[in-house]
């Protein structure tokens, strides 16, 4: 939630060669309409249930790198299918850290949209607990911001061609 993932996602794929695969991209695509529209008109349960749909389709595809929605991992088993499937990675950042990012650009993230900045702080603290058992199996853990985007993606790169061999 709100450390990057995509960003990271795009320059990751870069350096591997690899096509890069946004999941809510993808729900978007298959809904006909944006996720914030999703959650008003069909629910976030909705949402969710679309979001495992889409991850089980991109397992077809040739090596791929994915960037998730940050709830994602959380249901429909779909941490353990994506440990199966792929190699997982864990981005780890502090509240204040992500409250940085997302007090900026809170418009389009329907969860978040509402809350003022002490709830803003309050909902990244909370779904962070909640979140961290289930982002804790990835395969990587690593830290961000201690580490910068370009050694996130060589870290994230090293470990991942270890993997293969």
């Amino acid at each position: 939630m709100g450390v990057g993932k995509t960003t990271l996602g795009k320059r990751l794929a870069l350096a591997l060669k690899m096509p890069f695969i946004d999941t809510d991209k993808l729900v978007e695509e298959g809904a006909g309409m944006p996720v914030e529209q999703i959650f008003e008109t069909r629910g976030e349960e909705a949402f969710r249930k679309m979001e495992a749909d889409v991850l089980r389709t991109i397992n077809n595809n040739a090596p791929s790198v994915v960037a998730t929605g940050g709830g994602l991992p959380c249901y429909y088993n779909n941490m353990a299918f994506m440990n199966e499937h792929g190699f997982t990675t864990y981005i780890k950042a502090g509240p204040q850290f992500i409250y940085s990012r997302l007090i900026k650009a809170k418009k389009p993230r329907p969860l978040i949209k509402s809350l003022d900045k002490e709830e803003l702080l309050a909902f990244i603290s909370e779904k962070i607990s909640d979140r961290k058992a289930y982002y804790e199996l990835s395969k990587l853990q690593i830290n961000f911001p201690e580490n910068n985007t370009e050694s996130l993606v060589n870290t994230i790169v090293s470990a991942y061609l270890k993997s293969k061999e």
